[in-house]
């Protein structure tokens, strides 16, 4: 858990994970490529692509439960919120697609530093 989740999110304060979505999705998408490039060379990147390939929920969760404490009281609340959705078979697509057009040269494609809700977030390089 990250420092946010264990604090309990007072006043409903953004969760950090929704803030590493893009950064995530860019590391992915540069590890699939380091192991493309290497293809036939077994590599730590290549091992570490195929555990994830795995288990991709375990470390792409598509939803994570937000809980927050409200009021003076502090009332503990939880809500379930998209974290990478389908974001993980979108990636998936582009990575093919841009290995049939040659086009992976090392930077995600812009639309991986789109984070959730549409929020441009930090380059992918």
């Amino acid at each position: 858990n990250f420092s946010c989740c264990a604090r309990g999110h007072p006043n409903k304060m953004p969760c950090d994970k929704a803030r590493i979505v893009s950064v995530m999705l860019g590391t992915l998408w540069r590890l699939k490529n380091a192991s493309r490039e290497h293809v036939g060379k077994s590599s730590r990147v290549d091992a570490l692509v195929e555990l994830i390939e795995q288990d991709p929920e375990r470390y792409f969760p598509s939803t994570f439960s937000y809980s927050w404490t409200e009021g003076p009281d502090e009332v503990q609340q939880e809500q379930s919120l998209e974290l990478f959705g389908d974001m993980l078979v979108v990636l998936q697509e582009l990575f093919q697609a841009s290995e049939a057009e040659g086009l992976a040269a090392g930077r995600a494609p812009l639309a991986l530093a789109i984070g959730p809700g549409g929020e441009e977030g930090s380059e992918c390089n």
